[in-house]
């Protein structure tokens, strides 16, 4: 409609964020959203015969805009200082100080962030480092119809084992190396979980050491080869000699 009235400046407009949207969620943030209402009405907006026949249909559509701009504005403002306070919780994140973390700041803010995987994945981190293996399962599992990252299988996996839940610990690492199946880590988890009293499982055991001292990774660095010497602690099988193709 836009092409037919030769309104040519708003149709690329539109076509510019469909284009962009291939590759990014645009409409998930609200400063798009006014961008494409606009450019949506100036491309599909009636003649100025109809126009006459309907003189307050404008003043209806500019209050309309208006209204969804004003209350779009105060929803960034609030999303805005979710993430700044959320900024604030990865301090103690990343020193460690878990149980802080979850009761002060995390708790607080999943009302306003419980769409982010990030943020999920660390609240879930700070309640399973302070002994509530189930409630960040909880997370984990909203975390994991949000994002593919095996991290997040891995996790659930390892909460699942602080819960004595081997079966299920087992299952979630087994996705998370469905879903990347180069990585090392999920493997490393294995070999704890084999070798536990409760789930030991011999030949699992064994191919799961392998795999972690053997395996080639797509990047060699100073975790891998810390799992590695985990690992040999827990069977004790040759560490690798590293060389010049790893």
């Amino acid at each position: 409609m836009g092409i037919r009235r030769k309104r040519y400046y708003a149709v690329g407009g539109l076509i510019s964020l469909f284009i962009f949207s291939l590759t990014s969620y645009p409409l998930r943030d609200p400063s798009f959203l006014p961008g494409f209402l606009v450019l949506s009405v100036i491309a599909v907006g009636n003649n100025r015969s109809y126009e006459s026949r309907h003189p307050r249909l404008q003043s209806y559509l500019i209050m309309f805009i208006t209204v969804v701009l004003l209350a779009l504005s105060g929803y960034q403002a609030y999303r805005m200082d979710n993430y700044r306070k959320w900024m604030e919780a990865k301090a103690l994140y990343n020193n460690k100080i878990y149980e802080v973390a979850a009761g002060k700041y995390y708790a607080s803010l999943y009302a306003g962030l419980h769409f982010e995987p990030a943020y999920l994945f660390e609240y879930a981190q700070c309640l399973g480092e302070s002994g509530n293996p189930t409630q960040a399962i909880r997370l984990l599992q909203r975390a994991e119809g949000l994002s593919s990252d095996p991290m997040i299988r891995c996790m659930i996996g390892k909460n699942n084992m602080r819960s004595g839940r081997y079966d299920e610990a087992e299952t979630y690492y087994r996705k998370a190396l469905h879903l990347l199946p180069q990585r090392i880590y999920p493997y490393y988890l294995m070999t704890e979980l084999y070798s536990h009293p409760g789930y030991y499982r011999p030949e699992k055991l064994r191919m799961a050491v392998d795999s972690v001292l053997y395996k080639r990774p797509k990047v060699e660095n100073s975790a891998i080869r810390e799992m590695r010497e985990k690992v040999n602690k827990i069977v004790i099988y040759p560490v690798p000699e590293q060389n010049g193709e790893n």
